[in-house]
């Protein structure tokens, strides 16, 4: 969902930065040229020279920075934005990964500064900031997840301007294209 949000800022004149702290940027920047040609791995593999040449015409406007998990701080990620001359919108893939400022002897607590750190460093630069974040266990398997069922901190939520919830059945997996 991230990517789709990416790449759809992009394709409407936004600057992005793409902190992933899972994935390699490699990965990340692959997925990213798919959605923005609008294709398959598949379909691509078939006519790569087509697929490069619309990738060769997206303006230098996504830029995927890769950190290891818990290595970077929300202190080093505006650090990132100013060193790029700044951005119209962050995307973190995932929030919970970055580095807490402060070791808690509670996981939710850091959760919980981390968030605000974002809150902070969004107002500071000016610009917003995505994330996602993961549902806990009895967030599986059901229709739709709320405020309950955000893992570790629902303070999460509460600290978001923003929250929506993507559900996806595992039927509905089995049939998306």
């Amino acid at each position: 969902a991230l990517i789709n949000f990416a790449a759809n800022a992009v394709l409407n004149g936004k600057r992005v930065i793409y902190f992933t702290l899972e994935l390699s940027s490699k990965m990340i920047c692959h997925k990213f040229d798919l959605r923005i040609i609008g294709t398959t791995l598949e379909v691509l593999k078939k006519d790569p020279k087509r697929a490069q040449a619309i990738v060769n015409k997206i303006p230098d406007a996504f830029h995927c920075l890769e950190f290891p998990t818990k290595a970077l701080t929300v202190d080093g990620l505006a650090a990132q934005v100013e060193k790029f001359g700044g951005c119209d919108l962050v995307f973190i893939d995932y929030g919970q990964l970055l580095k807490p400022s402060a070791q808690r002897g509670d996981r939710r607590h850091e959760i919980t500064d981390i968030y605000e750190g974002l809150r902070r460093a969004a107002g500071e630069l000016k610009l917003p900031i995505w994330t996602a974040h993961q549902a806990n266990r009895l967030g599986y398997g059901i229709k739709t997840i709320d405020i309950g069922h955000v893992s570790e901190d629902f303070n999460v939520a509460a600290i978001s301007d923003i929250a929506l919830s993507l559900n996806q059945s595992d039927e509905e997996r089995k049939h998306r294209r």
